[in-house]
C-alpha cells in the first residue's frame, strides 16, 4: 500500500513536470524571450531595449519575432524589390528579350545566394528582384549588377598591365570564400579543363605570382608551383566583400548585358495572410 502510494506521488510530480516543460515551451517558442536588457536614450528619454533575445521559434500570427529565426519567402512576408535596368544599344529586339531573360535569371541566382530567398519578374527593360528583407542591402545590388568576368592572370611589370588569361569562368566548377582570421581567401574547385591548363602553365612559370581579376579589376592572388593542388586553388584576398563577390560570380554565368540599379521600392506580401491562416488551422485541429 505504501509503495503504491509512492508510485502515485511519483506519476503526479512527472507529470506536473512535463506539463510545465510543456507550456513553458509552447509559450517562448511563441513568444520568445529576452536575456539581457539595455538602457538607451531616445530623445532625451531612457526606455529598456533587448540586447540579447532568443526570438520565437514557432511560427505564429501573435509575436512578429518569429520571421527573425524563420525569414518566410517574400511572397510571404513581403520585403524590398530592387529594380535594374539593361540598356538594348543597337541589338535587334529578339536579341535583347533573350539576352534579358538570360540576365535576370544570373541576377536572380546570384541573389539568392546571399539573401536565401529571390523572387524574379521582367518588364520592358527592366528586371525586378524582390528579396525578404526590407532593409536595403548594397550587396543585392553588387552581385546583381556586377558583369562577373573573372580571370587569372600574371602582371607584367615592365609594361604595368595584365597579361593573357590562363583561366576564366569557363575553366571554375565551383568557388567560395573563407577566413583563417589573418586574411581572407577566395577558393576555386576547377574543373578538368581548368586543371589542365594550369598544371602545363605552372610548370612554365613556378614561382611566378598569378593574379585573380573580377571584371578587370585586381581581387586577390596565389603563388604558381609544380607540386601545387591544380584542382583547388585558395587566392589570399583583402576584403571578404571582394571574396564573396567574385565566388557568387564564378558559380554562376557572366551577364550577357550590362544591368545597372535604377531604384528600389518596399514590396508587399502577395500572399501575406496565408502563412497566419494555415498557423491558425494547424493550431485548432492540434
Amino acid at each position: 500500500m505504501k509503495k503504491m502510494n509512492t508510485n502515485k506521488i511519483v506519476s503526479i510530480v512527472v507529470l506536473v513536470a512535463v506539463l510545465v516543460a510543456t507550456v513553458a515551451g509552447a509559450y517562448l517558442g511563441i513568444m520568445g524571450r529576452n536575456t539581457q536588457m539595455v538602457t538607451v536614450t531616445e530623445n532625451g528619454v531612457e526606455s529598456e531595449r533587448a540586447l540579447y533575445r532568443q526570438v520565437a521559434f514557432i511560427p505564429n500570427p501573435i509575436n512578429e519575432t518569429w520571421k527573425e529565426a524563420i525569414v518566410p519567402s517574400a511572397q510571404l512576408g513581403g520585403g524590398l524589390s530592387y529594380i535594374l535596368t539593361a540598356d538594348q544599344g543597337d541589338m535587334s529586339d529578339a536579341d535583347f528579350a533573350k539576352a534579358l531573360k538570360s540576365a535576370a535569371k544570373i541576377a536572380g541566382e546570384r541573389v539568392e545566394m546571399v539573401s536565401g530567398d529571390a523572387a524574379v519578374s521582367l518588364s520592358d527593360s527592366e528586371v525586378t528582384i524582390t528579396v525578404p528583407v526590407k532593409d536595403y542591402d548594397s550587396l543585392v545590388d553588387a552581385v546583381a549588377a556586377t558583369p562577373g568576368e573573372v580571370t587569372f592572370c600574371l602582371y607584367d611589370s615592365t609594361t604595368g598591365l595584365f597579361g593573357e588569361s590562363v583561366l576564366t569562368n569557363e575553366h571554375v566548377k565551383d568557388a567560395g570564400y573563407y577566413s583563417d582570421n589573418s586574411a581572407y581567401y577566395l577558393q576555386a574547385q576547377l574543373n578538368k579543363k581548368g586543371q589542365k591548363a594550369l598544371s602545363s602553365f605552372a610548370a612554365d612559370h613556378n614561382g611566378e605570382v598569378l593574379y585573380v581579376l573580377l571584371d578587370g579589376n585586381y581581387v586577390g592572388y596565389f603563388y604558381l608551383s609544380t607540386t601545387m593542388d591544380t584542382q583547388y586553388i585558395s587566392a589570399t584576398v583583402d576584403d571578404w566583400t571582394y571574396a564573396l563577390l567574385t565566388a557568387v560570380c564564378l558559380r554562376t554565368d557572366v551577364l550577357p548585358i550590362s544591368l545597372a540599379m535604377s531604384n528600389y521600392a518596399d514590396a508587399e506580401a502577395t500572399l501575406g495572410g496565408l502563412l497566419d491562416g494555415v498557423v491558425v488551422v494547424m493550431g485548432i485541429v492540434t
